[in-house]
Protein backbone atom coordinates (compact mmCIF):
# COMPACT_ATOMS: atom_id res chain seq x y z
CA UNK A 1 0.00 0.00 0.00
CA UNK A 2 1.76 3.40 -0.93
CA UNK A 3 1.78 6.12 1.52
CA UNK A 4 -0.72 7.94 0.01
CA UNK A 5 -3.16 4.97 0.48
CA UNK A 6 -2.15 4.72 4.00
CA UNK A 7 -2.65 8.77 4.60
CA UNK A 8 -6.29 8.25 2.84
CA UNK A 9 -6.93 5.15 4.98
CA UNK A 10 -6.29 6.99 7.96
CA UNK A 11 -8.25 10.26 7.05
CA UNK A 12 -11.34 8.37 5.72
CA UNK A 13 -13.39 7.53 8.56
CA UNK A 14 -16.87 8.40 9.98
CA UNK A 15 -18.31 10.42 13.03
CA UNK A 16 -17.29 8.72 16.89
CA UNK A 17 -16.24 9.66 19.77
CA UNK A 18 -13.46 7.79 21.65
CA UNK A 19 -12.11 8.11 25.18
CA UNK A 20 -9.62 11.02 25.73
CA UNK A 21 -6.27 10.35 27.02
CA UNK A 22 -6.71 13.13 29.29
CA UNK A 23 -8.67 15.59 30.90
CA UNK A 24 -8.03 19.52 30.29
CA UNK A 25 -10.59 21.65 32.36
CA UNK A 26 -10.56 24.91 33.44
CA UNK A 27 -12.67 26.19 35.84
CA UNK A 28 -13.65 29.70 37.60
CA UNK A 29 -15.16 29.91 40.69
CA UNK A 30 -18.04 31.52 41.67
CA UNK A 31 -19.19 31.70 45.51
CA UNK A 32 -23.04 31.60 46.02
CA UNK A 33 -24.16 33.42 48.88
CA UNK A 34 -28.03 34.39 49.84
CA UNK A 35 -29.12 37.87 50.47
CA UNK A 36 -30.74 37.91 53.76
CA UNK A 37 -28.21 35.17 55.01
CA UNK A 38 -27.11 35.65 58.82
CA UNK A 39 -25.41 33.02 61.14
CA UNK A 40 -26.72 29.63 62.03
CA UNK A 41 -29.06 29.74 58.44
CA UNK A 42 -26.46 26.50 56.91
CA UNK A 43 -27.11 27.56 53.19
CA UNK A 44 -25.07 25.00 51.05
CA UNK A 45 -26.80 22.23 53.49
CA UNK A 46 -28.73 20.97 50.31
CA UNK A 47 -27.85 21.67 46.54
CA UNK A 48 -29.18 21.11 43.32
CA UNK A 49 -28.87 21.96 39.57
CA UNK A 50 -30.47 21.69 36.13
CA UNK A 51 -29.02 23.05 33.19
CA UNK A 52 -28.60 27.20 34.15
CA UNK A 53 -30.86 26.66 37.23
CA UNK A 54 -29.31 26.06 40.44
CA UNK A 55 -31.49 25.52 44.21
CA UNK A 56 -29.50 25.97 47.46
CA UNK A 57 -31.06 24.32 51.01
CA UNK A 58 -30.95 26.60 54.49
CA UNK A 59 -32.77 24.15 56.55
CA UNK A 60 -32.15 26.43 59.70
CA UNK A 61 -32.91 29.96 57.97
CA UNK A 62 -35.79 31.79 60.22
CA UNK A 63 -35.64 28.83 62.32
CA UNK A 64 -38.17 26.93 59.94
CA UNK A 65 -35.81 26.77 56.70
CA UNK A 66 -35.24 28.24 52.94
CA UNK A 67 -34.73 27.36 49.45
CA UNK A 68 -32.84 30.13 47.26
CA UNK A 69 -33.14 29.71 43.45
CA UNK A 70 -30.28 31.03 41.60
CA UNK A 71 -29.82 31.80 37.64
CA UNK A 72 -27.23 32.02 35.22
CA UNK A 73 -27.96 35.35 33.31
CA UNK A 74 -24.73 34.95 30.77
CA UNK A 75 -22.03 35.83 33.31
CA UNK A 76 -22.80 34.98 36.66
CA UNK A 77 -25.48 33.33 38.83
CA UNK A 78 -27.84 35.81 40.78
CA UNK A 79 -30.60 34.71 42.67
CA UNK A 80 -34.03 34.62 41.88
CA UNK A 81 -35.74 33.59 44.52
CA UNK A 82 -36.74 32.37 47.99
CA UNK A 83 -38.77 29.20 48.46
CA UNK A 84 -40.73 29.25 52.14
CA UNK A 85 -43.54 26.89 52.55
CA UNK A 86 -47.08 28.25 53.26
CA UNK A 87 -47.43 26.40 56.34
CA UNK A 88 -43.99 26.25 57.53
CA UNK A 89 -43.42 26.01 61.62
CA UNK A 90 -40.05 25.88 63.49
CA UNK A 91 -38.00 23.05 63.59
CA UNK A 92 -39.03 22.36 60.41
CA UNK A 93 -35.99 21.55 58.15
CA UNK A 94 -37.45 22.86 55.05
CA UNK A 95 -34.51 22.46 52.99
CA UNK A 96 -32.59 19.80 53.99
CA UNK A 97 -32.98 18.24 50.54
CA UNK A 98 -33.37 19.96 47.60
CA UNK A 99 -34.36 18.31 43.68
CA UNK A 100 -35.04 20.17 40.73
CA UNK A 101 -35.81 18.70 37.02
CA UNK A 102 -37.26 21.31 34.29
CA UNK A 103 -39.63 23.79 35.93
CA UNK A 104 -40.32 21.92 38.97
CA UNK A 105 -38.15 22.16 42.59
CA UNK A 106 -38.87 18.97 45.51
CA UNK A 107 -38.20 19.83 49.01
CA UNK A 108 -37.90 18.22 51.82
CA UNK A 109 -39.18 19.23 55.56
CA UNK A 110 -38.12 15.85 57.38
CA UNK A 111 -38.86 17.69 61.05
CA UNK A 112 -42.00 18.56 59.78
CA UNK A 113 -45.47 17.52 62.03
CA UNK A 114 -47.47 16.95 59.09
CA UNK A 115 -48.93 13.66 60.01
CA UNK A 116 -47.14 13.20 63.66
CA UNK A 117 -44.17 14.62 65.12
CA UNK A 118 -41.46 14.39 62.41
CA UNK A 119 -43.82 12.46 60.35
CA UNK A 120 -42.04 14.94 57.69
CA UNK A 121 -43.42 16.43 54.00
CA UNK A 122 -42.25 17.52 50.74
CA UNK A 123 -43.14 20.43 48.69
CA UNK A 124 -43.40 20.80 44.98
CA UNK A 125 -42.78 24.33 43.36
CA UNK A 126 -42.86 25.41 39.58
CA UNK A 127 -42.34 27.83 37.65
CA UNK A 128 -44.85 29.31 35.82
CA UNK A 129 -42.56 31.59 33.36
CA UNK A 130 -43.00 34.74 35.71
CA UNK A 131 -42.06 33.37 39.09
CA UNK A 132 -42.00 30.23 41.34
CA UNK A 133 -45.01 29.14 43.27
CA UNK A 134 -46.15 26.39 45.52
CA UNK A 135 -47.74 23.62 43.79
CA UNK A 136 -48.51 21.27 46.23
CA UNK A 137 -47.43 19.59 49.73
CA UNK A 138 -46.65 15.48 49.39
CA UNK A 139 -47.15 13.50 52.65
CA UNK A 140 -46.74 9.60 52.48
CA UNK A 141 -49.96 7.57 52.85
CA UNK A 142 -48.88 5.90 56.00
CA UNK A 143 -46.73 8.76 57.89
CA UNK A 144 -46.20 8.65 61.64
CA UNK A 145 -43.67 9.30 64.42
CA UNK A 146 -39.97 9.93 63.51
CA UNK A 147 -40.41 8.69 59.72
CA UNK A 148 -38.52 11.95 58.45
CA UNK A 149 -40.48 11.80 55.04
CA UNK A 150 -38.39 14.25 53.16
CA UNK A 151 -34.93 13.63 54.35
CA UNK A 152 -34.33 13.10 50.46
CA UNK A 153 -35.89 14.33 47.85
CA UNK A 154 -35.53 13.87 43.87
CA UNK A 155 -37.83 14.43 40.75
CA UNK A 156 -37.65 13.50 37.13
CA UNK A 157 -40.39 14.77 35.05
CA UNK A 158 -43.56 14.04 36.40
CA UNK A 159 -42.20 11.50 39.10
CA UNK A 160 -41.71 12.49 42.68
CA UNK A 161 -39.64 10.53 45.18
CA UNK A 162 -39.47 10.75 48.58
CA UNK A 163 -37.56 9.36 51.06
CA UNK A 164 -38.64 8.55 54.53
CA UNK A 165 -35.82 6.60 56.87
CA UNK A 166 -37.71 6.15 59.92
CA UNK A 167 -35.70 7.09 63.10
CA UNK A 168 -37.57 5.14 65.22
CA UNK A 169 -35.91 1.59 64.23
CA UNK A 170 -38.55 0.45 61.83
CA UNK A 171 -37.47 0.00 58.50
CA UNK A 172 -37.57 3.04 55.72
CA UNK A 173 -39.70 3.55 53.11
CA UNK A 174 -39.46 5.31 49.56
CA UNK A 175 -42.43 7.07 47.96
CA UNK A 176 -43.39 7.32 44.42
CA UNK A 177 -45.90 10.47 43.06
CA UNK A 178 -46.65 11.38 40.33
CA UNK A 179 -48.37 14.44 38.50
CA UNK A 180 -51.34 14.37 36.39
CA UNK A 181 -53.21 17.59 36.49
CA UNK A 182 -52.26 16.81 40.62
CA UNK A 183 -49.93 14.86 42.65
CA UNK A 184 -50.73 11.88 43.60
CA UNK A 185 -48.91 8.76 45.25
CA UNK A 186 -48.41 5.76 43.07
CA UNK A 187 -45.94 3.35 44.92
CA UNK A 188 -44.51 3.24 48.70
CA UNK A 189 -41.70 1.19 48.75
CA UNK A 190 -39.72 -0.76 51.21
CA UNK A 191 -36.61 -3.15 50.83
CA UNK A 192 -36.90 -6.49 49.47
CA UNK A 193 -34.83 -7.49 52.89
CA UNK A 194 -36.79 -5.12 55.36
CA UNK A 195 -34.61 -5.14 58.56
CA UNK A 196 -35.45 -2.55 61.18
CA UNK A 197 -33.14 0.29 61.37
CA UNK A 198 -31.66 -0.11 57.76
CA UNK A 199 -32.30 3.64 57.24
CA UNK A 200 -34.11 2.97 53.79
CA UNK A 201 -34.77 5.71 52.07
CA UNK A 202 -31.94 7.86 53.92
CA UNK A 203 -31.00 9.02 49.96
CA UNK A 204 -33.03 8.61 47.21
CA UNK A 205 -32.34 9.50 43.03
CA UNK A 206 -35.17 8.97 40.10
CA UNK A 207 -34.44 8.89 36.55
CA UNK A 208 -37.44 7.99 34.10
CA UNK A 209 -38.70 4.50 35.65
CA UNK A 210 -35.57 3.58 37.80
CA UNK A 211 -34.83 4.65 41.04
CA UNK A 212 -32.46 3.65 43.62
CA UNK A 213 -32.78 4.29 47.38
CA UNK A 214 -30.22 4.38 50.23
CA UNK A 215 -30.33 2.25 53.01
CA UNK A 216 -27.05 2.96 54.45
CA UNK A 217 -27.32 0.56 57.85
CA UNK A 218 -28.72 -2.27 56.09
CA UNK A 219 -26.90 -5.85 55.94
CA UNK A 220 -24.72 -6.03 52.73
CA UNK A 221 -21.86 -8.70 52.07
CA UNK A 222 -21.68 -8.43 56.16
CA UNK A 223 -23.74 -6.94 58.93
CA UNK A 224 -24.30 -3.28 58.75
CA UNK A 225 -22.27 -2.11 55.95
CA UNK A 226 -25.25 -0.41 54.38
CA UNK A 227 -26.93 -1.60 50.57
CA UNK A 228 -28.40 0.35 47.57
CA UNK A 229 -32.08 -1.12 46.09
CA UNK A 230 -32.61 -0.62 42.69
CA UNK A 231 -36.56 -0.55 41.22
CA UNK A 232 -37.58 -0.67 37.78
CA UNK A 233 -41.18 0.38 37.11
CA UNK A 234 -43.35 -1.24 34.48
CA UNK A 235 -46.63 0.64 33.85
CA UNK A 236 -47.44 1.67 37.35
CA UNK A 237 -45.97 -1.19 39.27
CA UNK A 238 -42.27 -0.66 40.44
CA UNK A 239 -40.61 -3.76 41.62
CA UNK A 240 -37.21 -4.29 43.19
CA UNK A 241 -34.74 -4.76 40.49
CA UNK A 242 -31.37 -5.31 42.55
CA UNK A 243 -29.80 -5.07 45.80
CA UNK A 244 -26.31 -3.78 45.36
CA UNK A 245 -23.90 -3.70 47.80
CA UNK A 246 -20.04 -3.23 47.82
CA UNK A 247 -18.33 -7.00 47.95
CA UNK A 248 -15.46 -5.69 50.53
CA UNK A 249 -17.67 -3.82 52.17
CA UNK A 250 -17.18 -3.90 56.02
CA UNK A 251 -19.42 -2.67 59.08
CA UNK A 252 -20.54 0.68 59.65
CA UNK A 253 -19.03 1.68 56.20
CA UNK A 254 -22.13 3.25 55.29
CA UNK A 255 -22.97 2.59 51.83
CA UNK A 256 -25.54 3.60 50.92
CA UNK A 257 -25.58 6.79 52.61
CA UNK A 258 -25.95 9.10 49.32
CA UNK A 259 -26.94 7.73 45.94
CA UNK A 260 -27.39 9.31 42.62
CA UNK A 261 -28.67 8.04 39.30
CA UNK A 262 -28.31 9.03 35.94
CA UNK A 263 -30.23 7.87 32.40
CA UNK A 264 -31.21 4.53 34.13
CA UNK A 265 -28.01 3.10 33.82
CA UNK A 266 -25.64 4.39 36.25
CA UNK A 267 -25.64 5.16 39.73
CA UNK A 268 -22.86 6.35 42.30
CA UNK A 269 -23.09 5.49 45.87
CA UNK A 270 -21.54 7.32 48.97
CA UNK A 271 -20.19 4.92 51.90
CA UNK A 272 -18.37 7.60 53.73
CA UNK A 273 -17.66 5.37 57.11
CA UNK A 274 -15.25 3.72 54.60
CA UNK A 275 -12.21 2.56 56.36
CA UNK A 276 -9.56 1.81 53.89
CA UNK A 277 -7.65 4.75 53.94
CA UNK A 278 -8.15 5.64 58.03
CA UNK A 279 -10.73 6.01 59.90
CA UNK A 280 -13.92 7.22 57.67
CA UNK A 281 -11.69 8.02 55.22
CA UNK A 282 -14.70 7.29 53.05
CA UNK A 283 -15.43 5.52 49.18
CA UNK A 284 -18.00 6.12 46.41
CA UNK A 285 -18.38 3.37 43.94
CA UNK A 286 -19.63 3.61 40.40
CA UNK A 287 -22.43 0.75 39.20
CA UNK A 288 -23.31 0.31 35.97
CA UNK A 289 -26.45 -1.78 34.06
CA UNK A 290 -25.94 -4.10 31.06
CA UNK A 291 -29.86 -5.69 30.59
CA UNK A 292 -31.13 -5.89 34.01
CA UNK A 293 -27.96 -6.68 35.90
CA UNK A 294 -26.28 -3.83 37.97
CA UNK A 295 -22.45 -4.21 38.39
CA UNK A 296 -19.69 -2.01 40.06
CA UNK A 297 -17.72 -0.28 38.05
CA UNK A 298 -15.60 2.10 39.13
CA UNK A 299 -14.34 2.55 42.94
CA UNK A 300 -12.75 6.33 44.26
CA UNK A 301 -11.56 6.64 47.68
CA UNK A 302 -10.62 8.89 50.34
CA UNK A 303 -6.96 9.81 50.93
CA UNK A 304 -7.18 10.57 55.04
CA UNK A 305 -8.74 9.61 57.95
CA UNK A 306 -11.87 11.98 58.99
CA UNK A 307 -12.07 13.03 54.89
CA UNK A 308 -16.09 11.30 54.49
CA UNK A 309 -15.56 10.94 50.95
CA UNK A 310 -18.96 9.76 49.25
CA UNK A 311 -21.03 11.78 51.93
CA UNK A 312 -22.71 13.27 49.10
CA UNK A 313 -22.44 12.52 44.76
CA UNK A 314 -23.66 13.29 42.40
CA UNK A 315 -22.78 11.70 38.51
CA UNK A 316 -23.85 13.52 35.18
CA UNK A 317 -23.18 12.06 32.21
CA UNK A 318 -19.27 10.85 32.46
CA UNK A 319 -18.21 13.28 35.38
CA UNK A 320 -18.23 11.88 39.29
CA UNK A 321 -18.47 14.57 41.45
CA UNK A 322 -17.65 13.71 45.00
CA UNK A 323 -17.82 15.55 48.68
CA UNK A 324 -15.49 15.05 51.07
CA UNK A 325 -16.79 17.77 53.08
CA UNK A 326 -14.22 16.56 56.56
CA UNK A 327 -10.83 17.04 54.18
CA UNK A 328 -8.21 19.02 55.94
CA UNK A 329 -6.07 19.86 52.69
CA UNK A 330 -6.65 23.21 53.03
CA UNK A 331 -7.82 23.66 56.65
CA UNK A 332 -9.11 21.28 59.34
CA UNK A 333 -12.63 19.65 58.06
CA UNK A 334 -12.53 22.86 55.48
CA UNK A 335 -13.61 20.15 52.37
CA UNK A 336 -13.43 19.08 49.06
CA UNK A 337 -15.19 18.10 46.21
CA UNK A 338 -13.20 16.31 43.90
CA UNK A 339 -14.27 14.85 40.07
CA UNK A 340 -13.54 11.85 38.27
CA UNK A 341 -13.99 11.73 34.48
CA UNK A 342 -14.75 7.89 33.02
CA UNK A 343 -12.34 7.30 30.15
CA UNK A 344 -14.06 3.79 29.20
CA UNK A 345 -11.62 1.46 30.27
CA UNK A 346 -10.44 3.52 33.03
CA UNK A 347 -10.81 7.01 35.15
CA UNK A 348 -8.89 9.47 36.04
CA UNK A 349 -9.08 12.42 38.98
CA UNK A 350 -10.21 15.37 36.59
CA UNK A 351 -10.23 18.21 39.32
CA UNK A 352 -10.37 18.87 42.80
CA UNK A 353 -12.54 21.55 43.75
CA UNK A 354 -11.67 23.72 46.73
CA UNK A 355 -12.79 26.64 48.00
CA UNK A 356 -10.75 29.71 47.24
CA UNK A 357 -11.53 31.50 50.40
CA UNK A 358 -11.52 27.72 52.72
CA UNK A 359 -11.53 28.19 56.48
CA UNK A 360 -10.96 25.50 59.13
CA UNK A 361 -15.12 23.79 59.58
CA UNK A 362 -16.50 25.08 56.30
CA UNK A 363 -17.69 21.61 55.58
CA UNK A 364 -17.14 22.23 51.34
CA UNK A 365 -18.81 18.66 49.94
CA UNK A 366 -22.00 18.55 52.79
CA UNK A 367 -23.72 18.52 49.53
CA UNK A 368 -22.73 18.36 45.51
CA UNK A 369 -24.34 18.28 42.44
CA UNK A 370 -23.07 17.93 38.95
CA UNK A 371 -24.49 19.43 35.64
CA UNK A 372 -22.77 19.75 32.08
CA UNK A 373 -21.62 23.26 32.38
CA UNK A 374 -21.58 24.11 36.22
CA UNK A 375 -20.21 21.91 39.28
CA UNK A 376 -21.47 23.01 43.00
CA UNK A 377 -20.74 22.24 46.44
CA UNK A 378 -22.31 23.26 49.62
CA UNK A 379 -20.21 24.69 52.50
CA UNK A 380 -23.21 25.62 55.40
CA UNK A 381 -21.18 25.72 57.90
CA UNK A 382 -19.25 28.68 56.40
CA UNK A 383 -19.02 32.29 58.36
CA UNK A 384 -18.67 34.90 55.83
CA UNK A 385 -22.16 35.97 57.07
CA UNK A 386 -21.86 35.02 60.36
CA UNK A 387 -21.02 31.56 62.29
CA UNK A 388 -22.28 28.70 60.02
CA UNK A 389 -24.55 30.83 57.81
CA UNK A 390 -23.40 28.85 54.92
CA UNK A 391 -22.68 29.56 51.49
CA UNK A 392 -22.05 27.49 48.09
CA UNK A 393 -19.73 26.76 45.28
CA UNK A 394 -19.76 27.13 41.79
CA UNK A 395 -16.86 25.82 39.43
CA UNK A 396 -17.90 27.26 35.56
CA UNK A 397 -16.14 25.33 33.51
CA UNK A 398 -14.45 26.30 30.55
CA UNK A 399 -15.13 28.85 27.91
CA UNK A 400 -14.18 27.75 24.40
CA UNK A 401 -11.61 29.24 22.63
CA UNK A 402 -10.49 28.93 18.94
CA UNK A 403 -7.30 30.26 17.31
CA UNK A 404 -5.63 29.44 14.12
CA UNK A 405 -2.93 26.93 13.29
CA UNK A 406 -1.47 27.23 10.01
CA UNK A 407 2.17 25.95 10.56
CA UNK A 408 4.84 27.48 8.12
CA UNK A 409 2.08 28.73 5.84
CA UNK A 410 2.06 26.35 3.45
CA UNK A 411 -1.82 24.97 4.01
CA UNK A 412 -4.14 28.05 2.51
CA UNK A 413 -6.91 29.24 5.48
CA UNK A 414 -9.47 27.47 3.80
CA UNK A 415 -11.55 26.63 6.63
CA UNK A 416 -13.01 28.76 9.90
CA UNK A 417 -14.82 28.52 12.44
CA UNK A 418 -17.97 30.63 12.23
CA UNK A 419 -19.64 29.58 15.93
CA UNK A 420 -17.30 28.51 18.90
CA UNK A 421 -17.68 25.11 20.54
CA UNK A 422 -20.37 25.23 22.67
CA UNK A 423 -21.20 21.99 24.78
CA UNK A 424 -24.43 21.13 24.18
CA UNK A 425 -25.19 23.20 20.70
CA UNK A 426 -24.20 22.93 17.44
CA UNK A 427 -20.38 23.92 16.14
CA UNK A 428 -20.39 25.69 13.00
CA UNK A 429 -17.17 24.96 10.89
CA UNK A 430 -16.61 26.51 6.94
CA UNK A 431 -14.47 25.14 4.31
CA UNK A 432 -13.90 26.84 1.29
CA UNK A 433 -12.99 24.43 -1.86
CA UNK A 434 -13.96 27.48 -4.40
CA UNK A 435 -10.36 27.09 -5.37
CA UNK A 436 -10.98 23.93 -6.00
CA UNK A 437 -13.38 22.88 -9.24
CA UNK A 438 -13.19 19.42 -8.96
CA UNK A 439 -13.98 19.11 -5.87
CA UNK A 440 -16.71 16.83 -4.49
CA UNK A 441 -16.65 17.05 -0.63
CA UNK A 442 -14.84 18.55 2.39
CA UNK A 443 -14.07 16.79 5.44
CA UNK A 444 -12.83 18.30 9.19
CA UNK A 445 -10.71 15.69 11.86
CA UNK A 446 -10.26 16.69 15.14
CA UNK A 447 -7.79 15.02 17.19
CA UNK A 448 -6.18 15.02 20.87
CA UNK A 449 -2.81 16.75 20.20
CA UNK A 450 -1.44 18.20 17.25
CA UNK A 451 1.64 16.76 15.51
CA UNK A 452 5.11 18.76 17.14
CA UNK A 453 6.01 19.78 13.84
CA UNK A 454 4.15 20.58 10.49
CA UNK A 455 4.53 17.22 8.15
CA UNK A 456 4.79 18.48 4.60
CA UNK A 457 3.42 16.79 1.69
CA UNK A 458 2.63 17.27 -1.62
CA UNK A 459 -1.27 18.16 -0.60
CA UNK A 460 -0.29 20.78 1.90
CA UNK A 461 1.14 20.15 5.56
CA UNK A 462 -0.18 17.66 7.81
CA UNK A 463 -1.08 19.58 10.83
CA UNK A 464 -3.14 17.14 12.97
CA UNK A 465 -1.88 13.85 15.00
CA UNK A 466 -4.09 11.50 13.84
CA UNK A 467 -2.47 8.46 15.88
CA UNK A 468 -2.97 10.23 19.44
CA UNK A 469 -7.14 9.38 19.54
CA UNK A 470 -9.64 10.89 16.80
CA UNK A 471 -12.47 12.90 18.42
CA UNK A 472 -14.81 13.07 15.14
CA UNK A 473 -15.02 13.61 11.62
CA UNK A 474 -17.21 15.46 9.56
CA UNK A 475 -17.74 14.59 5.64
CA UNK A 476 -20.01 17.47 3.65
CA UNK A 477 -20.55 16.86 -0.37
CA UNK A 478 -20.13 19.31 -2.88
CA UNK A 479 -17.62 22.38 -3.96
CA UNK A 480 -17.47 25.64 -3.29
CA UNK A 481 -19.02 26.56 0.74
CA UNK A 482 -19.36 23.83 2.58
CA UNK A 483 -20.90 23.94 6.01
CA UNK A 484 -20.04 21.46 8.77
CA UNK A 485 -22.87 21.62 11.55
CA UNK A 486 -21.35 19.39 14.68
CA UNK A 487 -23.91 18.77 17.75
CA UNK A 488 -21.55 19.16 21.03
CA UNK A 489 -22.65 16.95 22.97
CA UNK A 490 -24.05 17.76 26.62
CA UNK A 491 -21.24 16.15 28.48
CA UNK A 492 -19.02 17.76 31.23
CA UNK A 493 -16.31 14.86 29.88
CA UNK A 494 -15.41 17.07 27.14
CA UNK A 495 -15.82 20.91 28.77
CA UNK A 496 -12.43 22.41 28.58
CA UNK A 497 -11.11 20.17 26.04
CA UNK A 498 -9.05 21.22 23.46
CA UNK A 499 -9.41 19.41 20.27
CA UNK A 500 -6.49 20.09 17.33
CA UNK A 501 -9.19 20.05 13.58
CA UNK A 502 -7.78 20.27 10.21
CA UNK A 503 -9.93 20.70 6.92
CA UNK A 504 -9.58 18.59 3.48
CA UNK A 505 -10.65 19.04 0.28
CA UNK A 506 -11.46 16.10 -2.26
CA UNK A 507 -12.15 15.51 -5.74
CA UNK A 508 -15.05 13.15 -6.95
CA UNK A 509 -12.71 10.44 -7.04
CA UNK A 510 -12.01 10.62 -3.36
CA UNK A 511 -8.40 11.72 -4.31
CA UNK A 512 -6.59 14.15 -2.11
CA UNK A 513 -6.90 17.46 -3.37
CA UNK A 514 -5.59 19.72 -0.39
CA UNK A 515 -5.32 20.53 2.87
CA UNK A 516 -6.52 23.17 4.35
CA UNK A 517 -5.59 25.14 7.74
CA UNK A 518 -5.91 23.57 11.19
CA UNK A 519 -7.55 25.06 14.18
CA UNK A 520 -6.81 24.87 18.34
CA UNK A 521 -10.22 24.66 19.72
CA UNK A 522 -11.20 24.28 23.23
CA UNK A 523 -14.21 23.23 24.04
CA UNK A 524 -16.21 24.94 26.32
CA UNK A 525 -19.80 26.20 27.86
CA UNK A 526 -20.14 29.85 27.58
CA UNK A 527 -18.21 32.66 25.14
CA UNK A 528 -16.35 35.11 26.99
CA UNK A 529 -17.73 38.80 27.54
Amino acid sequence: MSSRETLLRALLISWFVLAVPAWAHHDEEQKLLPSDGVAGDQFGWSVAIFDETIVVGAPLRGGIGAVYVFVHNGTVFVEQAILVPSDGAAGDRFGNSVAINGDSIIVGAPLADASATNSGAAYVFCWDGVSWFEEQKLQGSTLSTNDFFGRSVSISGSTALVGAPDGSGSPGAAYVFVRSGTWSEEAKLTAGDSTPGNLFGHSVSVDGNRLIAGAYAANGNVSSTGAGYVFVRSGTTWSQEQKIFANDGFVNDNFGISVSMFAESTVAIGASGDDDKGISSGTAYVWKRSGTVWSQSRKFQGTSAGDLFGGSVSFSYRSTLIGARGDDDQAQDAGTAPVYGDLGSTAVLANIFIASDAMPGDNLGNSVAAGSCFMIAGAPKNDELGTDAGAAYVYVLAVPLVTVRNGTGVNPLCMSTTVAPIIGQNWDIQVDASAFPTAGFTQILACVAPLANPLSTQWGEILVSRPSGLLFSSTVAGSGLNLHSIPVPNDPFITGLTAYQQGIVRNTAFGLIQLCNAEDVRIGCHPDD
